[in-house]
């Protein structure tokens, strides 16, 4: 398990880098496909945190209560 936790930090740090090359561009020198590729990167990086928080905690992110309570 620790192992596909380090692999999903790792995915999660090298799409941040390709995220912050994008956000580097100026708003009004933005393309259509480099806006798209921005959000489209933007939802990885959630669904890598939610996924990591997932696996770390054992529970889903964001619940206020627990089944297992």
């Amino acid at each position: 398990m620790e192992d596909l936790i380090f692999e999903y930090k790792r995915s999660l740090k090298e799409v941040r880098i390709m995220y912050n090359t994008y956000k580097k561009i100026p708003p009004e020198k933005i393309t259509a496909k480099q806006a798209t590729d921005k959000k489209i990167i933007s939802r990885m990086i959630s669904d890598l945190e939610f996924t990591i928080e997932w696996l770390e905690t054992g529970r889903q992110p964001g619940a206020k209560r627990g089944y297992d309570r």
